[in-house]
């Protein structure tokens, strides 16, 4: 059986046993799966007055919280952009939270995101928590 979003994990009558038995293991995925995922934290620097890989190397993800300061919290002093393919009218705030996720079942590749620091003089960076 293909992948399907149901409108309720709740059994519903009518329901065949093999729906029974996915709705279950989607209810039980949801419940285990937080427990089980290791957050990692990345921190991008704004060097340059131009567009800037957040990852070298490929970084997968299923949601990204992304923070318009360092990983010890201060706050940039300036406006950060983020793109993705070609959408960048991402604006992030100093101190602002954004959050990122990836369809259901897919993830995204952090090396496919770019950032563009409106001040780099002043340390300004992107702290991203990736899930």
């Amino acid at each position: 059986m293909s992948q399907e979003n149901f409108s309720t994990l709740i059994p519903q009558q009518g329901d065949t046993p093999e729906i029974l038995r996915m709705k279950h293991a989607f209810a039980a995925a949801r419940v285990v799966e937080p427990a089980t995922v290791t957050v990692r934290c990345l921190e991008s620097y704004a060097s340059g007055a131009s567009w800037q890989p957040v990852a070298s190397t490929p970084t997968y993800f299923r949601k990204a919280i992304v923070w318009g300061a360092t990983l010890a919290g201060n706050a940039n002093q300036s406006l950060m952009r983020l793109r993705h393919g070609t959408n960048d009218n991402r604006l992030i705030s100093p101190g602002q939270m954004v959050v990122i996720e990836a369809p259901p079942g897919q993830q995204l590749n952090l090396q496919a995101f770019q950032y563009y620091g409106g001040n780099y003089y002043y340390g300004d960076s992107l702290a991203w928590e990736l899930y």
